[in-house]
């Protein structure tokens, strides 16, 4: 899916887990510091949020806890780690992040002094890969996504360079930084036989070469910065474990779709820019600072108006191209739909905002899921601090570790927690309780997804920044750097 702006920390990672980092104070000062809100608003908003979140509790029906307890075991330290100082509530901003890739796990952080570091994890043994690699020094950074055909890490530099960001290519094999390339407002996109890069300024997308980024081809855009691309993903694509859909993994599909400002869809083949079909009136037209934004599953192209009120969500069939339907609309002026993902086969969970309440730490949520086929709403529930949600079988999981059954049933809510999947009937769950914020440990549990059943596993020194896991390992960056524990044997 694209590297758009309002969803960035959900993509940049297998799982997007952030944990408290600091008070919440400290990291709305760290916030306002920055004039692009929106671009690590979505960062900082899960990690206040997740802090702040409050939940009904749990719900026990004890029936899923002997599954847990057969592969389950205490967490355990396995090997050494990755060294790397990092501070979230330092004026830099310095947090980690980790990404689970196979045998491997790849973190990287920006240290205090403005280091962009990255190394990579030996899951067999916990011990470094290859030595962690300095890519220099940045204003900031906006994360990375690890992928098979290579480890894209983007700095900032934040100094009025234009573009400001910049995609560095890393190979997982190594660690060495095989290129890098500039991008315009972090549009790009990965498939396995390019990664695709668009540049309003030079009025053109272009399919790079992982290993040399070569140029494989390149096609003219509109004038402008409204033009909009993205890849079809599949839900069956997506393993366990892997967090919110589709976000760490190119799309079986080679279709690229491109939206221009004016609607018109260009379905391009990824591994050559050839153009496969056009399609006029499928998207809304930009309407001064105005913009849809898109998301594609199975087949199916969602426009997402959240400028406009009302705001709405509308589809679009790429295998069977009609007109584009409208999906579902928020009736009140004062929310806005801010993310759509699957739910299920044929459903789609949609994410909307309401204005800022009276704590300025908590966001008015609802999570609303929906029959794609006839637009028919099938439940709606209200929570608070919902930026994304994902789905295995028939559970649904938001990004605060909230569960729920497919009609709608609430099976799990905990307050200042973060879950993801292990395996489609298994989840694993991080929390803080205690409320100080920084320096507190992480308490981590095995979750039934069956009935929401939990199995204490024992505690982890505070996270700085983001987790990933396989299904027996969980590695998080610390204070000290990366560490890896082992949390099941099967």
């Amino acid at each position: 899916m694209p590297v758009d702006l309002d969803r960035l920390y959900a993509a940049l990672g297998t799982h997007a887990d952030d944990l408290p980092l600091s008070d919440p104070g400290a990291v709305r000062s760290r916030g306002r510091q920055r004039s692009r809100g929106r671009h690590l608003a979505a960062a900082a908003a899960t990690v206040i949020l997740l802090g702040t979140a409050t939940g009904v509790g749990w719900m026990m029906d004890r029936s899923g806890l002997p599954a847990l307890q057969d592969r389950f075991i205490s967490v355990e330290p396995v090997g050494a780690g990755i060294p790397m100082p990092l501070d979230p509530a330092s004026e830099a901003g310095s947090y980690g992040m980790a990404s689970v890739v196979g045998q491997r796990a790849f973190g990287a952080g920006r240290t205090p002094d403005g280091h962009l570091l990255v190394g990579a994890i030996d899951l067999a043994t916990g011990g470094p890969a290859w030595p962690t690699r300095d890519l220099g020094r940045w204003g900031d950074w906006m994360g990375m996504i690890a992928l098979p055909q290579g480890v894209i890490v983007i700095g900032e530099h934040d100094d009025g360079t234009t573009p400001d960001h910049v995609a560095m290519v890393v190979d997982p094999a190594s660690g060495t930084l095989r290129w890098q390339v500039g991008v315009d407002d972090l549009q790009f996109e990965y498939f396995d036989s390019a990664l695709v890069v668009l540049s309003s300024a030079d009025r053109l997308i272009r399919g790079l070469d992982w290993q040399t980024g070569a140029e494989r081809w390149r096609r003219p855009i509109e004038p402008g910065d409204g033009t909009r691309m993205l890849g079809n993903h599949s839900t069956g694509a997506v393993p366990a474990g892997r967090g919110p859909f589709g976000l760490a993994t190119a799309p079986r599909d080679h279709r690229l779709l491109v939206i221009d400002p004016a609607g018109t869809l260009e379905v391009l083949d990824a591994r050559t820019g050839d153009l496969i079909a056009t399609h006029r009136e499928v998207g809304e037209p930009a309407v001064g600072d105005s913009r849809s934004y898109y998301r594609a599953y199975d087949g199916m192209l969602y426009g997402i108006s959240s400028d406009t009120r009302p705001t709405r969500i509308s589809g679009f069939d790429l295998d069977r191209p009609g007109r584009t339907r409208a999906l579902y609309t928020v009736a009140s002026d004062d929310r806005r739909i801010v993310d759509a993902t699957p739910c299920g086969p044929r459903r789609l969970c949609v994410i909307s905002h309401g204005s800022p309440g009276a704590d300025p730490g908590t966001i008015r949520a609802d999570i609303a899921v929906i029959d794609v086929a006839t637009g028919r709403l099938l439940w709606r529930r209200q929570a608070s601090n919902i930026l994304y949600a994902s789905a295995l079988g028939d559970r649904i999981l938001t990004n605060n570790g909230q569960l729920y059954d497919r009609d709608g049933k609430l099976l799990l809510s905990v307050p200042r927690s973060t879950a993801g999947w292990v395996r489609t009937a298994t989840l694993l769950l991080l929390s803080q309780p205690d409320v100080t914020g920084a320096g507190a440990d992480v308490e981590v549990a095995a979750v039934s997804a069956k009935d929401g059943a939990r199995m204490p596993l024992g505690r982890i020194p505070a996270v700085a920044g983001s987790c990933s896991w396989s299904t027996t390992v969980l590695v998080c960056p610390t204070s000290e750097g990366f560490k890896t524990w082992r949390f099941a044997t099967k």
